[in-house]
């Protein structure tokens, strides 16, 4: 690895509306990945709301960073191939001290299924536990979400509950369940690397 901000396969920049909006946007007006990743209503995404999102996510999250593929070829190098997000939420206020974060992470819908996932929550947990110093990293998915269910437990995450009917998806109520990674857990992983 060659800089913090890169692993393997994948480099992450900052947001920056110029040149990242357009990536944002795809993500947000795609039905079938809002659905999985957000729980707001589903209504067509205007560029406000876009904005409002990206507004409202950097001012709550201590990493927010656009996820872009590196390229061996030299050509396809110079250009930019963002391939989702991911994003690290700061602890409740006036929750500092139990250093518990969020983990949010999108990847457009192309680029699902080919690792990106695996190695971008990877990179991040580094970042939650190595730079932050963070004590438990957690995520929620939509119980019907199994491709991402399947891969957080892949990563060890281990399942702390499910809030039991709380997410309305063709018409019936899906549970939400709740995962968390210790720091303990994490190094523990990296010893055996």
């Amino acid at each position: 690895m060659s800089s913090m901000f890169e692993s393997d396969k994948l480099s992450y920049r900052a947001y920056e509306p110029l040149n990242d909006f357009d990536t944002l946007h795809a993500i947000r007006t795609n039905a079938d990945a809002f659905r999985q990743a957000y729980w707001d209503d589903p209504v067509p995404q205007s560029v406000e709301d876009t904005n409002a999102f990206a507004t409202r996510v950097r001012s709550k999250y201590i990493l927010f960073v656009i996820i872009y593929l590196k390229s061996l070829d030299h050509e396809e190098a110079k250009k930019d191939n963002p391939i989702g997000y991911i994003g690290l939420s700061k602890p409740e206020e006036m929750q500092t001290m139990h250093r518990n974060t969020r983990v949010s992470i999108n990847i457009v819908p192309n680029y699902q299924g080919k690792g990106y996932g695996t190695e971008a929550i990877q990179w991040s947990l580094g970042w939650a536990f190595r730079v932050y110093g963070m004590h438990r990293v957690m995520l929620r998915v939509h119980e019907r979400n199994q491709k991402a269910l399947n891969l957080y437990r892949k990563l060890e995450f281990q399942e702390e509950g499910i809030w039991r009917e709380h997410f309305w998806y063709e018409g019936r109520f899906w549970g939400c369940i709740q995962l968390g990674m210790l720091d303990r857990k994490w190094e523990e992983k990296q010893m055996v690397k």
